[in-house]
């Protein structure tokens, strides 16, 4: 997740919280860039995405 952040914005990013979705059967972290930590945003497997993955960043900036 870290690594697919850090591709998509260019911006080194932080992992706070990761836990498994049973519901969804995903993986789901809590992420922040390094220099805002107050900027705290959800990523997400997603089996819809070609990267694997779906974010929340812009909805936080």
């Amino acid at each position: 997740m870290e690594k697919y952040l850090e591709e998509k914005y260019h911006l080194d990013f932080a992992i706070k919280k990761t836990r498994y979705n049973f519901l969804s059967e995903t993986y789901q972290a809590y992420a922040y860039p390094l220099n805002q930590s107050q900027l705290l945003f959800l990523v997400e497997q997603s089996p819809n995405s070609k990267e694997g993955y779906s974010d929340t960043y812009y909805k936080v900036k």
